[in-house]
């Protein structure tokens, strides 16, 4: 109840000053103390934010004050007064009002207006003064947002793609690594791998590429990201080159064609070789990169390259065949270390592959050539690591029922990974202290249906499932903004969303889909441009597809034409007519409305004169 919230709110403002003592004016508005939590608003946190602890130079091209005051103040008594300002009962709240007049002194505003009070309203459109308070403050408002975004755009720097590609897969493996736990199983692989990349550059036998292989989720994306980092150190002690690549969680690294334009040009700043032609035919491509690769490193300035996740390719120009990869009779300068999944067989319309087999045949079954990514050997200490980096921790009885579900795995299931502990420790940091621990599944598959189910209960069961739907059949990912317009589409989404309160346009609340991708988040990776989501892991995907479409395929076809409909601009300036059950929540907030603008922007395949929008261009 707001009774008990003020009371509360009462109790920690002062037990905050009384706390702190020694700091004398929480006002201070170029304070940044702790304090300041117990005794500003979040508005005036926001404004401390966005203004008052700018910098100079960015508060006055980024800060915009508008102010707009009522002539003798705000009636108490008006029906409309707590409208437009903070009310105690029947009367003004005088701290929040006292509170209010401090902030606003903080401030110089760039306009200000002063209107009358309209009675039983507050602000009057039909009130000719009003009328022309509104028009103004739309316009100084338009005015300088529109001004601001020019100058930025001025000001902007266009975004370097070589360099952009390549900082988005050490970003990866920066984070990665950063959470990686050295279990004896992931040290084992990378004794071996560090060796091969620290070995002498003309030592016999090293003239072939090395590979870890391993079951899906069995870490072997944190075992190359760790190795990514000693690559670099091995590859600036002896002045070399090292380019890394995580392969899926681009757009550049998800097609073999793309893959290799992007490594090409990247070698060539490298090495010094100008503006390098790709070749628009794969077989010249290959040709190109090969040369790259064996050509252009020297004993002076070594290459180290890493390729995590090769069977993430599509099979766009036979990619998961690996033709183009040169693994053998490498120059004794060069070190290249891949990893794989095993091979997959095709199941249920999915298409196998037999990336692990080929590059045995390739290799020519040299075993020392692969690094095996074994079971996890010490899941308590693994889970300790996964529920410390959340600030979390757990009872005796709650860690032996994890382990006891680590036990009892069969051979097929992949519960020996950390893939499956990290999802059980990610369940396991909601858990309370006096909880039961519950009956944790043995499989990974189950494990995310599982959370899928938490987040559609705690979300919203038809949001949820739209959003996974989009994020799982977009093929290059999709935006957060694009998700929005998405899911204001969706009329079941939209009536969901406004249980409680309809906003005055007729789109998803940002908040709604930002706390469902901050759940996601940990399993997103970037596909696009660097702003469009699809699923990091293959376990994700192919467990969405079975608990969204296992009872039919007609919200697959439902979202795919959606999505179609989206890209192709369909619903840009075109009203939307409601659903039955999305008018019933508007009506309650706005009488007779029977159809809305979803606010869907324009999907243009040509931005301005030849320029392509490429986004727009891949989805459709």
């Amino acid at each position: 109840p707001w009774d008990r919230f003020e009371k509360l709110q009462g109790v920690l403002r002062s037990a905050a000053l009384e706390a702190w003592k020694e700091h004398t004016d929480p006002r201070d508005p170029a304070s940044c103390h702790w304090l300041k939590k117990f005794v500003i608003s979040v508005t005036e946190e926001e404004l401390c934010h966005g203004a008052l602890w700018a910098r100079p130079e960015d508060s006055r091209t980024r800060v915009l004050v508008l102010a707009r005051s009522f002539e003798g103040g705000v009636p108490p008594g008006d029906e409309k007064a707590a409208k437009f300002m903070d009310m105690r009962g029947s009367g003004p709240d005088e701290d929040a009002q006292e509170l209010l007049r401090q902030q606003k002194a903080m401030c110089q505003p760039d306009r200000s207006w002063s209107i009358p009070w309209a009675p039983s309203k507050g602000v009057d459109p039909s009130d000719t003064r009003h009328a022309a308070y509104l028009q103004e403050f739309c316009a100084a408002f338009e005015d300088a947002s529109v001004t601001s975004l020019n100058e930025a755009l001025a000001d902007e720097v266009r975004p370097d793609e070589v360099v952009e590609e390549a900082e988005r897969h050490l970003r990866f493996a920066s984070v990665r690594a950063g959470k990686f736990h050295r279990s004896p199983t992931a040290a084992r692989v990378l004794e071996v791998l560090d060796a091969y990349l620290t070995s002498t550059y003309h030592e016999a036998q090293q003239n072939k590429a090395h590979c870890a292989e391993g079951k899906s989720g069995s870490g072997k994306t944190y075992v190359m990201s760790m190795l990514a980092a000693r690559a670099a150190e091995v590859s600036a002690a002896r002045n070399g080159v090292c380019v890394v690549r995580f392969l899926g969680t681009t757009a550049a690294s998800s097609k073999s064609s793309l893959l290799l334009a992007s490594l090409i040009l990247q070698l060539a700043r490298a090495y010094d070789r100008g503006n390098v032609e790709i070749p628009a035919e794969f077989n010249p491509l290959v040709d190109l990169f090969k040369e790259a690769v064996t050509a252009w490193p020297t004993d002076e300035k070594p290459l180290v390259l890493i390729l995590d996740s090769v069977d993430q390719l599509d099979d766009s120009d036979a990619g998961r065949a690996l033709q183009w990869l040169p693994v053998k009779d490498l120059p004794p300068c060069v070190r290249i270390v891949i990893s794989t999944l095993p091979d997959y067989d095709d199941v249920e319309g999915r298409r196998g592959f037999k990336c692990y087999s080929t590059l045995r045949r390739m290799l020519e079954q040299d075993e020392s050539c692969f690094a095996h990514v074994t079971d996890i050997e010490d899941p308590k200490d693994v889970v300790l690591h996964l529920l410390r980096l959340q600030g979390r921790t757990i009872t005796e009885e709650q860690m032996q029922a994890i382990l006891d579900a680590f036990d009892r795995r069969g051979p097929q299931d992949i519960a020996g990974t950390p893939l499956y502990l990290t999802l059980v420790a990610h369940s396991a940091a909601l858990w309370d202290s006096e909880e039961e621990p519950p009956n944790i599944p043995t499989s990974v598959r189950a494990l995310i249906v599982e959370f899928f189910g938490r987040l559609a209960k705690l979300r919203g069961d038809k949001l949820v499932r739209k959003a996974l739907a989009s994020i799982t059949l977009c093929k290059d990912g999709i935006s957060e903004v694009e998700l929005a317009h998405v899911l204001s589409l969706d009329d079941g989404v939209l009536a969901e969303a406004y249980k409680w309160w309809a906003p005055p346009v007729r789109v998803v609340p940002c908040i709604v889909v930002t706390r469902l991708l901050n759940d996601l988040r940990p399993y997103l990776a970037s596909r696009g441009s660097g702003s469009a989501l699809g699923w990091y892991h293959r376990q994700f995907w192919e467990a969405a597809e079975d608990w969204l479409f296992a009872r039919g395929e007609e919200l697959r076809e439902n979202v795919h034409a959606e999505l179609a409909a989206f890209f192709e601009g369909k619903h840009h300036g075109a009203p939307k007519a409601y659903s039955e059950a999305l008018s019933a929540k508007v009506n309650k907030f706005f009488p007779g409305e029977t159809e809305g603008d979803r606010l869907v922007p324009p999907q243009p395949l040509v931005l301005s004169g030849d320029v392509l929008a490429r986004r727009t261009a891949g989805a459709q």
